[in-house]
């Protein structure tokens, strides 16, 4: 199954890949961005940008079997950029420069303060790499302790990284584990 959020819509949608048409439709806000698979919970997490003159502050949880909102989790401003590994599940909330960590059973754990309109992070060997749009640079994050232990100077405005398959069979590499 695929998960498409409409980004201009409120709409999300559950797509079977092999009959190749949408099970299932949902509502989410307008300008919702960035999401979470969580398959073990049965549940997708989704961000948002927020509308107009109203920033979105929450984490949406929703049932991915039956696109049910389950819970609101606040994350203000803005929480685009998610990651889960064996850390934890990180929220990226770039409107508030506001790195969060929570544990698998979603407390909040921890959270940090980083760079200058941050917009995207992966998690690898260990590591988060955030985007730090406006300050022009990569922020390296301890997932264990949450400190800040590496800056990295990049050209104008890095918005998207990527990151190839390493010793860890790809595990932790931005992408969602089951």
């Amino acid at each position: 199954t695929i998960y498409v959020i409409d980004f201009h819509n409120t709409k999300a949608y559950a797509v079977d890949v092999d009959k190749r048409r949408v099970i299932r439709t949902f509502s989410v806000p307008k300008f919702a961005f960035g999401g979470l698979l969580r398959d073990g919970r049965q549940e997708l997490w989704i961000g948002g940008h927020g509308s107009g003159s109203t920033v979105e502050t929450n984490i949406r949880i929703y049932s991915i079997k039956t696109g049910a909102l389950i819970k609101l989790m606040k994350a203000p401003s803005m929480p685009v950029s998610f990651v889960e590994t064996n850390e934890g599940i990180f929220a990226l909330s770039h409107g508030s420069n506001i790195l969060r960590k929570w544990d698998d059973s979603g407390n909040l754990k921890a959270s940090v303060t980083i760079g200058a309109n941050p917009f995207i992070m992966i998690g690898a060997n260990e590591r988060l790499y955030i985007a730090s749009y406006d300050s022009n640079e990569i922020y390296v994050v301890d997932q264990r302790t949450m400190k800040i232990i590496a800056r990295w100077k990049t050209g104008k405005g890095p918005f998207q990284l990527l990151i190839r398959k390493g010793n860890d069979g790809g595990k932790e590499n931005g992408l969602n584990r089951g």
